[in-house]
């Protein structure tokens, strides 16, 4: 992978995790009852995370190289991760 692409590929991990953040910090900080915005900031991690499992396909040599790690376990990690936090959700 050429440093290009592996430094735009970082670049978009680390906005899409400090988006992640700014969002729980504001769910969290506007409610009256923090614990009744876990499960729906929850749920949207998990998309999130099945949204990183779908992206990493297009990305399989990369994901090897910056994970060190076979690309099937870092992907099927993300989305057993993203259904977990989804659908395993109190409504």
């Amino acid at each position: 992978m050429d440093e290009k692409r592996a430094s735009r590929l970082r670049l978009l991990v680390y906005l899409a995790v400090a988006l992640y953040a700014i969002l729980v910090i504001y769910l969290l900080s506007g409610s009256a009852a923090p614990w009744s915005t876990i499960w729906p900031v929850r749920g949207l991690l998990g998309f999130g995370a099945l949204f990183l499992a779908i992206l990493s396909h297009e990305y399989l040599r990369e994901m090897r190289k910056l994970f060190g790690q076979p690309f099937m376990t870092v992907h099927h990690v993300l989305a057993v991760t993203g259904l977990y936090w989804s659908f395993c959700t109190r409504f």
